[in-house]
């Protein structure tokens, strides 16, 4: 069972278009769906969240709450969180809204799901046309999408941005221009009503961001290079610990290990390089992948994996950001 995925029996909190995702969960919808109609199979509709108070802090002149909500699969209330006095509730219907606005209805609802017991809400349009790297050869598609997330228990904002992502394998890749230009944040202590021109103009709706990601690309596919290249890079990125604490060596060994199968193609979960030339476009897709996917793989009980993979976890985009210009540079 993939515990990442709010479930209740045979059913989960998950709606998608296109191909069953590697979990194996939620309600697959047709082409043309709408927006408010992903929402509702996804089982994101209807929540009412709001805020009871449960302690007033007299000497310190705080006040806490906590979040609850109807339970979507008819289970009574669930409490999400607790939070402070500062914190706004945002309903799953704005925040839906909001990216739909964003979007003008220039794009497609994509997938939309709750992980974390309810706590983080996200949903995934697809912007418009894939972009073809080396389409003599390998002809890798990457696919275009905007994401919006929020958090039910005060540890993000209203997240929206714009990310690539590799169609073989569903991750997320970032770059060092282009992932600059996508990413629009509101607070839980703002309003997010009125704040679609302002997201609109931040994120220029990945139109600007296409022609410097897919330069950046090139610029890696049309560079060799070799395993033993490689394999410097892993030691430079990831270098052996000094002294065998806590096990460090065996960590280590297992991560090299790790990284040197998925160049090979031998990795648990599937060659998602298998067409590509040694070049460091391979290298940063393996990097990549490592870093979406594993520890925990795609058959693994992953808490945070989707959030991760799909690319709204600003730690990890970060992350991504610099495996690229590390790769770039090498």
């Amino acid at each position: 069972m993939v515990a990442a995925v709010e479930q209740y029996e045979n059913k989960a909190a998950f709606a998608f278009r296109g191909e069953l995702p590697w979990h194996g969960l939620g309600e697959q919808v047709p082409d043309g769906t709408s927006t408010r109609e992903m929402a509702k199979q996804a089982y994101l509709l209807g929540w009412d969240v709001r805020l009871r108070e449960i302690l007033t802090d007299a000497r310190g002149g705080k006040t806490y709450h906590e979040v609850i909500r109807t339970n979507p699969f008819d289970q009574g209330i669930d409490r999400l969180a607790i939070v402070g006095d500062r914190y706004t509730v945002v309903q799953n219907e704005t925040v839906i809204d909001f990216a739909d606005h964003i979007v003008a209805g220039g794009a497609s609802p994509e997938t939309a799901g709750s992980i974390k017991g309810g706590t983080q809400v996200f949903m995934a349009f697809a912007l418009g046309d894939e972009i073809v790297l080396d389409p003599t050869g390998s002809a890798d598609k990457i696919g275009r999408y905007l994401t919006v997330a929020t958090s039910h228990d005060g540890t993000s904002a209203v997240y929206v941005n714009t990310s690539n992502v590799r169609v073989v394998c569903a991750n997320t890749l970032a770059a060092s221009k282009s992932a600059a230009m996508g990413t629009f944040k509101v607070r839980h202590t703002q309003t997010v009503e009125g704040r679609i021109e302002d997201a609109r103009k931040a994120l220029g709706i990945a139109f600007k961001q296409a022609p410097v990601f897919e330069a950046e690309m090139k610029a890696l596919i049309e560079e060799e290079f070799t395993r033993r290249q490689f394999e410097a890079l892993v030691t430079d990125l990831f270098p052996k610990p000094e002294k065998d604490a806590r096990g460090s060596f065996a960590k280590w060994d297992g991560k090299y290990d790790t990284l040197l199968r998925l160049w090979e193609g031998k990795a648990d979960g599937g060659n998602t390089v298998a067409d590509l030339e040694d070049t460091k476009y391979k290298a940063y897709n393996v990097l990549n992948e490592h870093l979406l996917w594993y520890p925990t793989t795609r058959k693994g009980n992953a808490e945070s994996v989707l959030s991760k993979a799909a690319g709204f976890d600003p730690l990890t985009n970060a992350k991504n950001v610099d495996l690229f210009k590390a790769v770039a540079l090498a």
